[in-house]
Order: C-alpha cells, then structure tokens, then sequence
C-alpha cells in the first residue's frame, strides 16, 4: 500500500486536471444515460401518441446531445492524456535522480536492462494506468451507478426484481472463485 501511496503522490499536483477531466467523464455518461429516455419519448409521446413534432424535436435533440457528447469526451481524453504524460515525466525524471544518487559500486550490481525497463516500461504502465482510470476505469462505474438510479426512476419494483436477479449470480461467482482459490 506504501507503494501505492508513492506512486499516487505523483499524480497529486494534477488534481485539477484530473478533476477536470472526471467532470467531463461525468458530462458525458449524463448524455449516455439521456439518450435512452429521448428514445422513450420518441416511442411514447411521439409514435404512440402520433405526434410527429416530438420525434421530429427529440431526434433533433438526440444529435445535438451526440454532437455535444463527441466534444466532452475529446475534452475527457486531452485532460486524462496531459495528466498522464505529466505523471509518467514526472516519474521518470524521479527514477533518473534516484539512479544518479547509486554509488558505482551499486550501479555495478544492478542489471543496466532492469534499470532501463524501470525507466521506460513500468513508467509508461503506471501512465496508462492513470490515464485508463480517468476514462474508461472510471467510466463503468459512474455508468452502472447512474444506470441504477435511472432503472429506480422508471420502475422500482422491476429495478428490485433486477437487482436481486443480478445480486444472486455474482454471489455464486464470488463463493465459487474463493472456493476455487482454495483449492489451488
């Protein structure tokens, strides 16, 4: 956990963009979870009830929310990319001081390709790591949160009889992978 702690205090003087990027990320799972309802709309208001106007007004909202969508999530990708590409310099440039401070009879023990692979490959996987959890790691989460909120608003009892078919499978899974992880 030290490590993590470590490798997280690099992100901290990026708070900002990073927070910056999660309310972009949230503006846009926001538009992910209002297209469905547009579509309610259309087949309710519009087909349902023959009104044309209102399929004709909420696709033309369902665009502009697409069009609106496309710029947040490019917003979400600049931010979360600065924010990695600062982290990962930012620990590369620790990583080169720390080797620079080994004495030469340390620098004699260590294997130059390991120091090599420390400075390109694990920096560039912790940047991708940071990157990722801005975006898509973050992404699913907020989705299913929102997802549910929006099943209780619609239908509580359904989103109740949901929950629970969806609650007894991953209980299994989870009794099943520990049990397997017991046997192994």
């Amino acid at each position: 956990m030290t490590h993590i702690k470590k490798l997280l205090s690099f992100v901290k003087p990026y708070w900002r963009r990073s927070l910056v990027s999660l309310v972009f990320l949230v503006l846009v799972i926001v538009i992910d979870l209002t297209i469905p309802r547009l579509i309610q709309r259309i087949i309710d208001q519009g087909i349902n009830g023959g009104n044309m106007q209102v399929v004709i007004n909420s696709s033309i909202i369902m665009v502009a929310l697409s069009l609106l969508q496309v710029m947040f999530a490019l917003a979400n990708n600049l931010f979360s990319i600065q924010v990695g590409e600062s982290v990962a310099r930012d620990l590369r440039e620790a990583l080169f001081m720390k080797i620079q401070s080994f004495s030469f009879g340390n620098l004699d023990h260590l294997n130059t390709g390991q120091l090599m692979v420390r400075l390109s490959s694990d920096t560039t996987a912790f940047q991708r790591m940071v990157q990722v959890s801005l975006r898509i790691g973050t992404r699913a989460p907020l989705l299913m949160l929102g997802s549910l909120v929006l099943m209780f608003v619609t239908d509580s009892r359904l989103a109740l009889l949901i929950l629970l078919s969806c609650w007894a499978p991953s209980l299994s899974l989870s009794f099943s992978s520990r049990a397997w992880d017991l046997c192994s």
